[in-house]
């Protein structure tokens, strides 16, 4: 029996069939790859934010005042201070992109703990540690970084000593967030500032964080509750007044 081999069309075909299947075979692998990337930069941003939005919400929950009215070592101060410019603000006129408040428990800076030098020279250093502290949170930073540096900057002053506007260590707490904004529950409604040294020596029930990482077209919200506040729907602040 004569046995018939493949012709020149058929082997033409069987070529073109299998071309084709590995083209199909190798897009659908890339995709995987892009999509694998893609899903991985995604979790990593969200972790970052939720970093982020842990650590600040630890900072200004531990927020403190002191029991006397007249203290002026303890206070809780939003305010619109210089705003940064970029095409996308979410600080506005209805919130503050400033806040310095004094806290107490918070944590040694790692640096004191792994140094071998003596207790007066950290303290030379890094200033006293322990008691009460004066935290800055702002997009303006007081003294003048080098050019590169960005985002959310924190000033650290260990003790507060009072004034509310400058001292201590400053560095970058986020560098990656763009815009900030905070608002203060009264009880009653969201107020775009807060000033313990002009109104009701009172820290607000809550404080609103809106902010927006480089990179992200939209902003993002989230709440902190103040741990020390007595604030309360029932118990509500007089807007202006001082007490």
């Amino acid at each position: 029996m004569r046995r018939r081999g493949m012709t020149l069309i058929e082997l033409l075909v069987a070529g073109l069939m299998t071309a084709v299947l590995t083209g199909a075979i190798g897009s659908a692998y890339i995709s995987s790859l892009g999509f694998e990337r893609r899903s991985l930069d995604a979790r990593q941003s969200e972790e970052a934010r939720i970093r982020f939005e842990d650590r600040l919400s630890r900072l200004i929950a531990s927020a403190t005042l002191g029991t006397d009215r007249t203290d002026r070592l303890s206070y809780f101060i939003g305010e619109v201070g210089a705003q940064q410019s970029g095409p996308a603000a979410v600080a506005s006129t209805n919130s503050s992109d400033t806040l310095v408040f004094t806290c107490v428990g918070q944590r040694l800076p790692g640096i004191m703990l792994d140094s071998n030098n003596d207790f007066e020279s950290m303290n030379s250093e890094l200033g006293p540690q322990g008691g009460s502290i004066e935290v800055g949170l702002s997009m303006t930073p007081v003294g003048n970084p080098p050019e590169q540096k960005q985002g959310l900057f924190i000033r650290q002053q260990r003790p507060a000593d009072g004034d509310p506007t400058q001292g201590g260590l400053e560095s970058v707490f986020d560098a990656g967030v763009r815009q900030i904004g905070f608002e203060f529950f009264d009880g009653l409604n969201w107020q775009p500032q807060w000033n313990t040294q002009t109104g009701a020596h009172r820290l607000p029930a809550a404080v609103r964080v809106s902010y927006q990482i480089e990179g992200d077209e939209q902003s993002r919200v989230f709440v902190v509750r103040i741990a020390s506040s007595n604030v309360t729907p029932d118990n509500p602040v007089a807007q202006g007044a001082n007490q």
